[in-house]
């Protein structure tokens, strides 16, 4: 591909090393993210590549800028990956359908003789669901040991027969208890299922401590083929056990890594404090209509939505983003301070010097001066601090500067995603809303073809007939009514 200056720059100047990376498009919204164990390489294969589908040749084309983010492992970025793409939900990354939520065990309580399923849906079906967990293959390695000492069943049969069990390997080789013949009851077959949940859980010591039990009156009874049985349960048991602590340590290692951004941010601006509240602005405006205005708040580092809040644009006219800022946060902390609410540690403006001033003019007014307030500059990544005070560029591998971006990058998803929903709304109040006997069905069918209202009005009678769907009476109907609005 032919790939600007600026591009070839960040993919050479990218490490060698594990993280995640962020394509953003000419509005700086993200509209890919992937991760890597080596990000230069990684992103080499998705500019060097050769026979790119039409999405791939899309999405490439759309690259504007690329960011990445370092981390310790690429267990670490996996986790990140789809923390962001939950967040941020990338254009490209639902096209390719990768953008994988972390997979479920569900426990099908609901039947006869319960079995484990991985999945990463989670319904209201009567069945148990464990996790989220991080690593699929690991689950799955996990599920299988665990079928095979609570010896519990694999088929598909929702409820298995005798026909099912004389054509089954499995309790053949002693790795199902066969309850569909009644090889074992149906309160203990669901009494090892509920010990293989409790293992999943974290409740593993009682159940190792039978097993262990177990074995010992097997030695001690000299049957030494269900001594050596249980002993490799035991060993698979605390293979599992292992594992699940493995898991909790990366996701503690996540943990520490949010705080050790807040620590660095608090460092770099100078703070009492590490910022544990973090509430952010963006406004959208895209051609002057249906101007709006979002805040996200941030928590130790990850989003509450609980607390998110957008608005429509009330008192400013035509295109001034300094006039909107002003009034989205005065609105906002006007509010929060009539209702008794909690303040954020830091406020981030996203934009300059111009929209960080209005912001502080808002709460000035408001007797709000004391709040922590600061901007991101998109053309440098620069924090811009208040009153005058020169900018700070911190390096691209900074755990602050990926705080802020992030929070940042949230607050402008969500203001485009209102804005869209805004706009789209308009757009049904079109000159087709008024066609007598034009349903919505109908009028997508028209848009699909002609791609835009002015289009249609300029269509012949003939042309409109010729699309499929469109009677020629409502074609008439249609040309009779558009012409008269011309």
């Amino acid at each position: 591909m032919n790939l600007s200056k600026f591009i070839q720059k960040k993919v050479r100047e990218t490490p060698q090393k594990p993280g995640i990376y962020l394509m953003r498009d000419e509005m700086g919204q993200i509209i890919y993210v992937g991760k890597a164990k080596r990000l230069r390489a990684r992103l080499l294969s998705h500019f060097q590549g050769r026979d790119l589908s039409p999405k791939a040749k899309a999405m490439l084309g759309a690259v504007r800028d690329i960011d990445f983010i370092l981390l310790k492992s690429e267990e670490e970025a996996l986790i990140l990956e789809c923390q962001y793409i939950k967040e941020f939900k990338p254009k490209y990354n639902v096209s390719y359908r990768d953008d994988k939520t972390y997979p479920f065990l569900k426990v099908t309580l609901n039947e006869d003789f319960p079995r484990f399923l991985i999945t990463r849906l989670k319904k209201e079906d009567g069945a148990l669901y464990l996790g989220p967990y991080t690593d699929a293959a690991a689950l799955k390695k996990t599920v299988e040991a665990l079928q095979k000492i609570f010896r519990i069943r694999t088929c598909t049969p929702r409820h298995p027969t005798e026909r099912d069990y004389k054509h089954c390997l499995y309790q053949m080789m002693h790795w199902c208890s066969a309850p569909c013949v009644e090889k074992i009851s149906a309160q203990d077959y669901r009494a090892s299922v509920e010990s293989a949940c409790q293992v999943l859980m974290g409740h593993s010591n009682e159940t190792y401590n039978r097993i262990s039990a177990e074995m010992k009156e097997a030695s001690g009874n000299l049957d030494f083929e269900k001594a050596a049985l249980l002993r490799d349960r035991l060993r698979a048991l605390e293979n599992i056990v292992s594992s699940r602590h493995r898991s909790v340590r990366n996701f503690k290692r996540l943990s520490s890594h949010a705080q050790a951004e807040a620590l660095e941010l608090g460092q770099v601006l100078g703070l009492e404090k590490p910022p544990q509240r973090i509430e952010a602005f963006d406004i959208s405006c895209l051609s002057g209509s249906e101007a709006v205005g979002s805040m996200v708040h941030f928590f130790e580092g990850h989003p509450d939505k609980r607390f998110y809040r957008r608005f429509k644009i009330k008192t400013v006219e035509g295109i001034n983003d300094f006039a909107m800022m002003h009034e989205v946060v005065t609105r906002r902390y006007k509010r929060l301070k009539e209702e008794g609410g909690v303040f954020p540690d830091l406020i981030l403006i996203d934009g300059g010097k111009g929209q960080l001033s209005y912001a502080l003019s808002a709460l000035e007014a408001l007797g709000l001066d004391s709040l922590a307030v600061i901007g991101l500059a998109k053309r440098y990544e620069e924090i811009v601090t208040p009153h005058g005070k020169d900018s700070i560029r911190l390096g691209s591998d900074s755990g602050a500067l990926h705080l802020i971006q992030r929070v940042r990058d949230e607050a402008h998803r969500f203001a485009v995603t209102y804005h869209k929903k805004l706009r789209a709304a308009k757009l049904k109040e079109s000159l087709l809303d008024d066609v007598p006997g034009l349903g919505d069905a109908k009028k997508k069918l028209l848009m699909e073809h002609f791609g835009s209202v002015e289009k249609i009005k300029k269509a012949t009678l003939e042309e409109l007939r010729q699309v499929k769907g469109i009677s020629e009476k409502l074609a008439h109907q249609v040309d009779t009514f558009l012409k008269s609005k011309i």
